[in-house]
């Protein structure tokens, strides 16, 4: 049995998708928040004092504590 592709080959195979691209959401949300609280920090210099993380005030529930202390670091 012959084949339509005998003399010419096999069709080409198909070209493949474009490559995906996910927004890193989650990298721009810690550099937002990071520069966010970098200028109220400049804005408020008391602002640093009430962003360590001490355990008597995260106890009392002070929560934002855990994720202030990630951004604002002494120095």
């Amino acid at each position: 049995m012959d084949s339509p592709w005998d003399d010419a080959g096999a069709p080409p195979p198909p070209p493949p998708p474009p490559p995906r691209w996910d927004p890193p959401f989650i990298s721009w949300l810690l550099l937002g928040g990071s520069v966010a609280l970098t200028l109220a920090a400049m804005a408020l210099p008391g602002l640093t004092g009430i962003t360590w993380l001490l355990g008597e005030q995260v106890e009392r529930g002070e929560w934002y504590r855990l994720l202030s202390t990630v951004f604002m670091h002494g120095g």
